[in-house]
């Protein structure tokens, strides 16, 4: 067989050196042990898709197409394909991104297609041949001569390939399957700490099979969503762990192995902000076919992370398509976050825990609920050795350098094993020591079979990526999209544009220049599966949200417990204070009657409602918005927002409860209580109940402002705004219990409030009106039913608060990235 160049295609002619084949020559295409005549009047498509005229069981819906026009011709459909004819690779020519072959004459030719994972033989046979089935030994006179290939621009360098384990098949009975991982007794075992014991069970449906999430592991992901039941039709497939399942027909599933390193495929994507209009980037293609790493490069502000939260299904994708290891990326498809990760700039882990205590929360939350201790500990410490963190596991994440801090939190993502590794500006503030160490560390991630992504502005040490990837602005103004630069390797980067350092290459890309590209890789959106499965029904989980409740509980009393003094001082010294002072400032305690009326008694219920009501707010106020990064963080990994507001309300619940005890005991063992309660319980456990539901609605109150809040400070603001309402509207500095005029709209007003709530049942118990000098308010009557009123009130408020907070929670993540 000998080769000629052509403009747009690879021609391969066999046995003799003409071109040309008599008209109408069929031709025959061996697939999996199937001969398929082709007919010269049709156009064939190869694929996994319903329409194609040779179905197959991996790769893309639409992958090659065969036609006759004067001669034989194959091409390939699907961008980032590789072919290899005779053990020789094809590649497009000039500027074109196709790949072709032409057959001329009769013959046998074996070809083999690549797409990351995805692999596939073929004979192809010109003339009427009866050949074998199966390939044989290669005749000499087919064999090619070594034909010089040029090195592909965008394939990651010598990264041996893992070829994905041949699938298994499996047949569905009338008994459904439960899949699990190995050692858990189900009935399709795999491999991975990522899936459960028992994680998901399948059986037959009237046209295809049904799955259904055990919501024990990571969840099962069907058309890029997890779900916790839904249909999957013949040539459709779901996603557990790291293993693909696919639905060959009604009875029947094929299972596989994801292989690594995973391709990478980026094609004319067009990206905007949620909250804006205009797109930020427009047509950015890349592919890494083979894993490796592609540095993201270019000036701040033209849209480098933005094509990262596109990827991540947190900005919209208007156009394009992406894909990791043929799993769709961006738009409505959410990845299991256990093959995508995400390290992002800001520094998102808890300064109080150890490196070790880090790691830990971070399995518990990725890794299969059921994982056992010692099966969770033997992966921490092999991501810390893979790392070099393990000899400061014992150290708090506060007192490690810039550059370990970084690498631990590279390290906190690779625990899940991922196939798509992307980073966010990791060696912004290194120096060029700790710069070299990361990207060295990051290129060796991608070796391992990883493909990793890197947004970078700096360009000190590229030489560590396979490609890159330069974003330059648009020549039309500083409102339009930005797009490709350059896309290369990266030691032609200079050369490309002419620059001398790497400063000249980033005042080319602000201006708007672009360098000369040898292949400018774009694609058209591909043909829709077939595998596409109707509208999901219910919505899965990525982790069990007991599960999930359980590990934040854990981890938030332990940091409250390293904070101990301050938590002493809000939970203990605090209350003790307020309800002294309320103590020493009256004489004669919480009573009084008609004739003889306790001056000093509505100060004292005020000074302790008030101070309560505070307190109570600064244990909650920042245990959200301090922790704002991480939870944007962990909510990629598929941790519910529910559940993290409910364990903070838990954990900060408790000191809040705590609160009340102790300013009980101080009022009841300083001052003289009314007997004669209205409950009939002893007058301390009544005012205890009172005070309890005001430092627990309190609590509440503040764990909501934490959530609407984007920073500290403001959660601060907001909070003293709200003190002011709290003393002014309580109920005993300005009258508001009556019928009409301005007081009647801040009575309406006030009841917002906790502290107005909370001295209503403290008045209406110690029977206010007639025990102190003070004026009269409707809502004080001296009766069980204006005591336990406001008690459910209070309850019911912190009920409200609880729930609203994780949906301000999610609104405030929601803000567009850069």
């Amino acid at each position: 067989m000998w080769l000629l160049r052509f403009p747009d295609v690879w021609r391969c002619a066999l046995g003799r050196q003409e071109v040309g084949m008599a008209p109408d020559l069929p031709l025959m295409v061996v697939v999996d042990g199937t001969r398929h005549r082709l007919s010269p009047d049709e156009t064939t498509v190869l694929g996994s898709g319903a329409d194609a005229g040779i179905r197959v069981e991996v790769g893309p819906a639409r992958w090659v197409r065969f036609r006759y026009a004067a001669g034989w011709r194959l091409y390939v459909l699907e961008r980032g394909s590789r072919l290899e004819v005779d053990g020789v690779d094809v590649e497009p020519l000039g500027s074109s991104d196709v790949i072709g072959v032409e057959f001329a004459e009769t013959g046998v030719v074996e070809a083999e297609l690549s797409l990351g994972r995805h692999r596939l033989r073929l004979i192809v046979e010109i003339g009427d041949l009866a050949p074998p089935v199966r390939p044989g030994p290669r005749s000499p006179v087919l064999a090619a001569p070594p034909v010089p290939v040029r090195p592909p621009i965008l394939v990651a360098p010598a990264t041996p390939v893992t070829p994905a384990m041949p699938a298994r098949r499996i047949r569905l009975g009338d008994v459904p399957l439960t899949i699990g991982r190995r050692g858990g007794g189900a009935d399709v075992e795999v491999d991975g700490l990522d899936v459960a014991l028992r994680h998901t069970v399948v059986r037959r449906g009237s046209s295809g099979v049904l799955v259904r999430d055990l919501n024990a592991g990571t969840g099962t992901f069907v058309d890029g969503r997890p779900v916790l039941h839904a249909p999957v039709s013949p040539g459709g497939c779901f996603l557990v762990g790291h293993h693909v399942f696919r639905v060959l027909g009604g009875d029947t599933i094929a299972c596989e192995n994801l292989a690594t390193p995973p391709s990478l495929i980026l094609s004319g994507l067009t990206i905007r902000h949620h909250r804006k209009e205009v797109p930020t980037l427009r047509d950015v293609s890349a592919t890494l076919p083979s894993g490796g790493m592609l540095a993201i490069i270019g000036p701040s502000g033209l849209g480098k992370s933005t094509l990262c939260a596109g990827l991540l299904g947190e900005a919209v994708v208007e156009a394009g398509w992406a894909e990791v290891d043929g799993m769709p990326l961006g738009g409505a498809h959410r990845v299991n976050p256990a093959l995508v990760s995400f390290v992002p700039q800001a520094s998102s882990m808890l300064d109080e825990l150890t490196v070790k205590q880090t790691m830990w929360h971070a399995a518990r939350l990725r890794l299969a609920a059921d994982a056992t201790p010692a099966e969770l500990a033997g992966s921490v410490r092999d991501v810390l050795e893979r790392l070099h963190l393990h000899p400061f596991q014992d150290q708090t994440v506060s007192k490690l350098s810039g550059g370990q801090r970084r690498r631990l939190s590279v390290a906190v993502e690779l625990l899940s094993d991922p196939l798509l590794l992307m980073l966010d500006e990791p060696t912004s503030g290194l120096d060029e020591g700790f710069d070299r160490m990361l990207m060295s560390d990051l290129a060796a991630v991608a070796r391992d079979g990883c493909a990793v992504v890197i947004v970078t502005h700096t360009m000190a040490h590229l030489n560590e990526s396979s490609a890159v990837l330069a974003i330059a602005a648009s020549p039309a103004g500083e409102n339009a999209p930005s797009g490709i630069g350059y896309l290369g390797p990266p030691e032609e980067l200079l050369s490309r544009f002419s620059a001398v350092s790497a400063a000249d290459v980033m005042d080319a890309l602000r201006e708007g220049r672009t360098a000369e590209m040898p292949v400018r890789l774009t694609a058209p959106r591909p043909v829709a599966r077939s595998a596409a499965t109707p509208a999901l029904p219910r919505k899965g989980r990525t982790q069990p949200w007991q599960h999930v409740l359980a590990v934040s509980l854990r981890r938030e009393f332990h940091r409250m417990w390293l904070r101990k003094k301050l938590l002493a001082g809000l939970a203990l010294l605090g209350p003790l204070a307020a309800a002294a002072i309320a103590t020493w400032t009256n004489d004669r305690g919480l009573v009084g009657s008609p004739d003889q009326p306790n001056p000093d008694l509505a100060m004292s219920i005020a000074v302790t409602a008030i101070c309560l009501s505070l307190l109570a707010m600064a244990l909650s106020l920042t245990s959200i918005v301090n922790d704002r990064e991480v939870l944007r963080r962990e909510s990629r990994w598929g941790v519910p927002d529910s559940a993290v507001v409910l364990s903070r309300a838990i954990s900060r619940g408790v000191p809040a409860l705590v609160q009340a005890v102790v300013a009980t005991v101080v009022l009841s063992l300083g001052n003289e209580l009314r007997q004669d309660t209205l409950t009939g319980l002893p007058a301390g456990v009544e005012t205890g109940l009172v005070l309890a539901g005001l430092t627990w609605c309190s609590m509440c109150l503040g764990l909501l402002v934490s959530c609407l809040s984007a920073t500290a400070e403001q959660a601060v603001g907001i909070m003293s705004g709200l003190s002011g309402g709290a003393v002014v509207l309580c109920g005993l500095v300005l009258p508001l219990g009556v019928s009409s005029g301005f007081e009647f709209v801040l009575g309406w007003a006030s009841y917002l409030f906790p502290t107005r709530w909370a001295i209503n049942a403290l008045a209406s118990s110690v029977d206010l009106p007639h025990a102190a000098i003070v004026h009269t308010d409707l809502m004080w009557s001296h009766d069980l039913t204006h005591l336990l009123a406001p008690l459910t009130v209070l309850f019911l408020m912190s009920a409200l608060f609880c729930a609203v907070a994780p949906f301000a929670l999610r609104k405030g993540r929601a803000r567009p990235q850069r």
